[in-house]
């Protein structure tokens, strides 16, 4: 008996130590990414940084982070209002399975770095009220779980990528208050989910693409002080738009039909110094 209770201890100390579960933690490329944030951002300068740099296994309690249930993925970056300074560094990209990035009133400046077209999995990217420049990297349209973009008041330039078109979940997209040129690209139409687009207070120019009667679901558009010039598409009549602000253009339309359409609709349309051409 005594040779019995012996054997079942060692046997059950070996099934301790063998199915006993592995400490869990984030992996080493997703650590590596949020030091190289704290230290591209001025993180010893935050408003609130707790934790943060702490020892390997800790990274789910710093301060802003968020991870999964299981504690393995960092999903959520959200360090608002927290006097972030300095670039977004392009190792953001190993955070692969991120799903909400935002860095809202901070302080950031350089570029929008091109390795964010690594987060896949990301839903909603808010970079608005900060000092980026540079364009929006063509990489974001690798971003096709995204359902938010808000870039709103940084100092961004160049053209709104084509590459957008990928984006075909996208229901709110905000670029108002930065520099953009060139035309809203065609592709703009494959975005059916869309119920909000902001652009206004930029230097768009040419016309407004017909494929923004595609937007079945548009609820708002909202495109004032540009250079944008040429007719108003009819197509803009499909739209169940509550919500239209086309002001501070060069913009015009021959079609009764649409006249009406466009003095119908709640926005600056309405006030006396909004003319049409």
């Amino acid at each position: 008996m005594k040779n019995f209770f012996l054997s079942l201890a060692i046997i059950m100390g070996f099934l301790q130590t063998t199915i006993q579960p592995a400490f869990v933690q984030i992996s080493q490329s997703e650590r590596e990414a949020l030091i190289a944030f704290y230290n591209s951002t001025g993180g010893a300068n935050w408003n609130d940084n707790t934790g943060w740099i702490g020892v390997r296994g800790t990274e789910c309690d710093w301060y802003g982070v968020t991870c999964d249930r299981e504690l393995q993925s960092v999903q959520i970056l959200n360090l608002n209002l927290n006097n972030l300074t300095g670039s977004i560094p392009k190792k953001i990209g190993n955070l692969k399975q991120l799903k909400r990035l935002s860095l809202d009133i901070n302080y950031l400046t350089g570029t929008i770095p091109s390795e964010i077209g690594n987060l896949t999995q990301l839903k909603y990217l808010n970079l608005a009220r900060n000092q980026l420049t540079g364009s929006i990297p063509s990489e974001i349209g690798n971003l096709t779980q995204l359902r938010v973009i808000h870039l709103v008041g940084n100092q961004l330039t160049g053209r709104i990528p084509s590459q957008i078109g990928n984006l075909t979940l996208l229901k709110h997209f905000y670029l108002n208050e930065n520099q953009l040129t060139g035309n809203i690209p065609p592709e703009i139409g494959n975005l059916t989910q869309l119920l909000g687009f902001w652009a206004y207070d930029n230097k768009l120019n040419g016309s407004i693409p017909s494929e923004i009667g595609n937007l079945g679901k548009l609820l708002h558009l909202s495109l004032p002080y540009n250079q944008l010039t040429g007719l108003i598409p009819v197509e803009m009549m499909n739209l169940p738009i509550v919500y239209l602000d086309l002001c501070g253009n060069y913009l015009y339309a021959n079609d009764s039909g649409l006249i009406a359409f466009l003095y119908s609709v709640d926005g600056m349309l309405d006030w006396e110094d909004c003319q049409l051409y």
